[in-house]
């Protein structure tokens, strides 16, 4: 689908998904999905949130504080239902991608989805689209993921998008449940 830009920023479009930057409204909806035991288990950040303020904290101080907002990090927007049949557009997730050092040319992705979305490929969907966009608008020469291995979900959809465990790094990853190694996986090539 067609990227559009909005001054820096670049909005994605899939048929189900809209990723975009974040806008100070979308705390309560993200939040839905950061408050949440199980999607947070995984992630490399403090514990699930408590409150919706923590999760536009969390906004505050990832997405708007360091001008990734909508350029390398969006929100995974989903299309969705409600009882009168119409479509109204609800924050489910976060996707984007970071370069480690400032003269890197690998891109390190991460994905985070709320768990009334898994296994009904939104993820798949919002990842692929984000590969897409990092293969045609730089000069990365790789795209690598840094994921918990007791995150079996996850490493499993990266396998289906084509990337492979290459190695371990000890001690890599620190979660609120603690710290582990983490398997390098690169992706696949543009």
């Amino acid at each position: 689908m067609p990227t559009q830009h909005t001054n820096l920023q670049v909005e994605l479009r899939t048929p189900r998904l809209l990723l975009r930057g974040a806008r100070r409204d979308d705390a309560a909806d993200l939040f839905r999905a950061m408050r949440d035991n199980k999607v947070m288990r995984y992630w490399s950040t403090k514990p699930p949130h408590a409150t919706a303020a923590d999760t536009a904290e969390w906004l505050k101080e990832n997405m708007f504080a360091w001008g990734a907002n909508g350029i390398t990090d969006f929100l995974v927007v989903a299309q969705t239902s409600a009882a009168d049949g119409i479509a109204r557009p609800t924050v489910i997730g976060t996707v984007g991608w970071t370069v480690r050092r400032p003269d890197d040319q690998e891109a390190w992705i991460s994905f985070l989805l709320r768990r009334s979305y898994w296994g009904q490929g939104y993820a798949k969907e919002a990842v692929s689209e984000l590969l897409k966009h990092v293969w045609q608008s730089t000069e990365m020469r790789a795209v690598r993921a840094d994921v918990d291995p007791r995150n079996v979900a996850s490493l499993e959809l990266l396998r289906k998008l084509g990337f492979e465990v290459t190695g371990r790094e000890k001690n890599s990853i620190e979660t609120y449940i603690g710290w582990c190694d983490s398997p390098e996986a690169p992706g696949p090539c543009a």
